[in-house]
This record gives structure tokens, C-alpha cells and sequence, in this order.
């Protein structure tokens, strides 16, 4: 069976590199910094699981060579999508216009016509590894944007926080995208005058986590039938570990079955 291609993204501090961490209880992890410190900060104050190798990523072309080099029935983590659109504008800057920003950034032309190009080598690459049996799990973090509606007024939406074009092509290669977010609560307080009804909410202090996996207007998501549609929201509960097995156990039965877990415990 083919390896998983992923991509999960969210707002800053909800757990997103503590959950690609856990993916070690399913074997080795290949996990790449891409101008993050998630990774590093874990390892001073909480313990990284045994069996995952880090690498703080420098340049496109070493992101490319770790993944060719990602071995059967292991998962290449990548954290995180802007570090990587940052590479490859880098990269396609060096190799289209000689280094030259200003020739770079004219008409968007080096973000949004060159640098997809230049993503589609790694995108080749990352499916290659899934073919060896490789999940692949991309991070990303949030950002809120008007989507257009051409039926009716426009509305705010979670989506990944990368440039457009560069966001279609990731979206295009991923066999689901999840959204994880805080499930907010609101408290409703209804009060009755002589002129008119008040409604008036206030949102509870509960820490309910969440994994969206199905499309919806308030974010953006992909789900490539890998979870059930009657079931849109993976609750995360009270820990990373608790998060990832709740996801795993949201998998189809023949994925758990070719992906066993394995005990799972810290350096």
C-alpha cells in the first residue's frame, strides 16, 4: 500500500509538531526543520520519541535529496510549508533571474509562475517516496482570507498561509489536507426588556482541539476518500498522543493494518 501524503496546518501552538512526532509509533521519522524551531523546542522541555532523525533543512536542494533518500515503511515529516515556499522562492530566484529579487518579484512572475515549476521537482519526489511505502506529512500554519462567493455576499476562511499559486499546487498533490483548530463554546445569555430581546455570547474556556477533515466555509480542507464523510471532525483530546490515535483510528481498517503501532516512548 502506498504511503500517506498529508498536509495539516493550523494556528501557532496547537500542536502540530508534537503530532508529527507521534507518527513515530508507526516506525522511523525523517524529520526536516525548514526555518522552524518547533522541533528544537520540543527537544529541551518535552522528550522527542525514539526513532526520529532531525534535520535542519539549509536549501531546496537538501530537502530534495532527503526525501529521495527516504527508506520503505518510514514518514518524512516536513515542518513547515512557509519555510519551504521561502527555499523555493530562493531557489527559483537563483535559477531563473541570477539572484535578482527585483527581476524575481516583476509581475509575480518568480512566485507564481517559476517557483511552482520549481515545486512540482520536490512534488515528483514526495510521491516517488509514497510509492516506497513513505507517509508523507506536511505542516503548515494558518492564515484567514476572503474567499469569493458568486452567489452571495463573501466570507472568511482558514486556509494554509502560503501564495496562491504555490497553494493550488500543494492542494493538487495532497491526498487530504486537515485543518486543526480550537472547537469554541459559547455560552448564550438571553435577556428581555420592554423594547427589545438581547442575545448576548461569551465563549467558554475549554481546550477542545480538533482535526477537521471535510471542506467547509470556514476552512479550507480536502479529504480524498480517506475518512468517512459522516464523520468531519477528529476531537484531539487532552494530549498528542491522544491525537494522533484518534486519527489513526479515524483511517481506513486496511491502512491500520499495513501500518501497525509500535510502543512509543521518549529519548
Amino acid at each position: 500500500m502506498r504511503g500517506l501524503g498529508l498536509i495539516l496546518y493550523g494556528t501557532e501552538g496547537m500542536g502540530k509538531t508534537s503530532w508529527g512526532l507521534e507518527w513515530s509509533r508507526l516506525g522511523p521519522v525523517t524529520f526536516c526543520s525548514v526555518r522552524e524551531t518547533g522541533f528544537l523546542d520540543l527537544t529541551e522541555f518535552s522528550g522527542v520519541p525514539k526513532g526520529v532523525e532531525h534535520f535542519q533543512i539549509k536549501n531546496y536542494e537538501q530537502l530534495i535529496k532527503i526525501t529521495k533518500g527516504c527508506e520503505e515503511k518510514t514518514t518524512l515529516v516536513v515542518d513547515a510549508l512557509s519555510g519551504v515556499q521561502q527555499e523555493i522562492f530562493e531557489h527559483a530566484c537563483l535559477k531563473n533571474h541570477q539572484g535578482d529579487w527585483e527581476k524575481f518579484t516583476a509581475f509575480w512572475k518568480g512566485q507564481r509562475v517559476d517557483s511552482p515549476k520549481h515545486l512540482e521537482t520536490w512534488l515528483v519526489e514526495l510521491d516517488n517516496a509514497r510509492n516506497r511505502k513513505v507517509n508523507v506529512v506536511l505542516l503548515g500554519h494558518a492564515k484567514l482570507e476572503e474567499s469569493v462567493n458568486t452567489i452571495g455576499t463573501n466570507f472568511l476562511c482558514r486556509t494554509i498561509d502560503l501564495d496562491k499559486e504555490i497553494l493550488a499546487t500543494f492542494r493538487k498533490w495532497a491526498q487530504a489536507i486537515i485543518f486543526m483548530h480550537l472547537d469554541i463554546s459559547i455560552s448564550v445569555a438571553t435577556e428581555v426588556t420592554k423594547e427589545k430581546v438581547m442575545v448576548s455570547g461569551k465563549a467558554k474556556d475549554l481546550d477542545n482541539r480538533v482535526m477537521y477533515v471535510t471542506q467547509s466555509p470556514g476552512h479550507s480542507a480536502k479529504n480524498r476518500d480517506l475518512f468517512r464523510a459522516d464523520k468531519p471532525v477528529i476531537r484531539m483530546g487532552n494530549s498528542s498522543e491522544e491525537a494522533f490515535l484518534n486519527f489513526y483510528n479515524a483511517l481506513p481498517e486496511v491502512y491500520r493494518k499495513s501500518w501497525p503501532l509500535r510502543a512509543n516512548t521518549a529519548s
